[in-house]
């Protein structure tokens, strides 16, 4: 497989089609068509599959894909690595991060990164753990912070931890449960679940199990903090959240905090990227003023 069929392939599946991947490219589509044949005549199977709407990929192109990702994102890398050696200030740096941190970090290390950096584009994605991982380990972003996973389950993966948060019951201001303090009181309000199974929201079920209660009835699993946001400020639901970020969000006057006699399990945030490909110059800056800032956080 050479570099090229492996620009191609990835061009295609994010364009679903071969004269937009060609375009952006810069070739002629019958080179590009030319590429994808050699590829499957080099596999012995067929990547492509053409539709009245574009092309998708075959279960083959879906695994060959799966692999060739992560490697164009890695000469993406290390062209970009080369550049910021040699004095170029050009590049980009692609970062995962969860709600907690995006509101008490990000604000305080972007600016800075920003004008040490002018010229690097800076990308950020969305992502609560476990959804993160693939993209750390396909090297879709350079790293990622938020919720630290379980010991013995990341791999090949670094984690170092940043700091640590109380859990919540995040509410609307006025929320009718507002003066509940036993969870049992809040067994019957509708409840919302921030991010997959295997995520901080679990903790949710696991308190309710731990006070040998069943869990509740109505809940909806969410991975957008956005929309579990305007659902706590205008709806009853109820919410397990970072204390560091709730503070926040009561000094705006969007949510109330249900202040329950059980304790909830704390969550640690730390900043997880594959312990065996180095970040670049600029992900490594980057990386240090996310750490100075989560120092800062930690002594307040």
């Amino acid at each position: 497989m050479r570099l090229q069929h492996i620009k191609v392939l990835v061009t295609v599946a994010e364009t679903g089609s071969i004269r937009s991947a060609a375009r952006r490219l810069g070739l002629t589509q019958p080179a590009l068509s030319k590429s994808i044949r050699q590829l499957e005549t080099e596999f012995g199977v067929q990547m492509l599959s053409r539709t009245s709407r574009g092309v998708v990929l075959t279960d083959y192109g879906k695994a060959v894909l799966a692999r060739a990702k992560g490697i164009h994102a890695e000469l993406k890398r290390l062209e970009d690595e080369v550049a910021q050696m040699r004095g170029k200030r050009d590049g980009s740096v692609s970062i995962a991060v969860a709600p907690l941190p995006s509101l008490m970090i990000l604000p305080a290390v972007l600016p800075a990164f920003c004008k040490q950096h002018p010229s690097i584009d800076v990308r950020i994605v969305d992502g609560i753990f476990p959804s993160v991982l693939p993209l750390v380990r396909e090297g879709e972003v350079d790293f990622a912070i938020g919720p630290a996973p379980p010991k013995g389950i990341v791999g090949e993966l670094d984690v170092e931890r940043l700091m640590s948060s109380d859990l919540v019951v995040a509410a609307r201001v006025k929320h009718p449960l507002a003066a509940a303090r036993k969870l049992a009181d809040l067994q019957s309000a509708p409840w919302m679940r921030l991010g997959a199974l295997g995520s901080p929201g679990d903790a949710l079920a696991e308190t309710f199990a731990a006070h040998d209660l069943p869990p509740p009835k109505t809940m909806i699993r969410s991975d957008s903090f956005a929309s579990s946001l305007a659902l706590i400020e205008t709806t009853d639901f109820l919410c397990i959240l970072p204390k560091r970020l709730t503070t926040q969000l009561q000094k705006q006057q969007r949510v109330t905090v249900i202040r329950l006699n059980e304790p909830l399990p704390p969550v640690t945030v730390a900043l997880l990227r594959r312990s065996n490909m180095p970040l670049t110059p600029a992900a490594t800056s980057l990386a240090t003023l996310v750490r100075r800032r989560a120092n800062i956080l930690n002594k307040s």
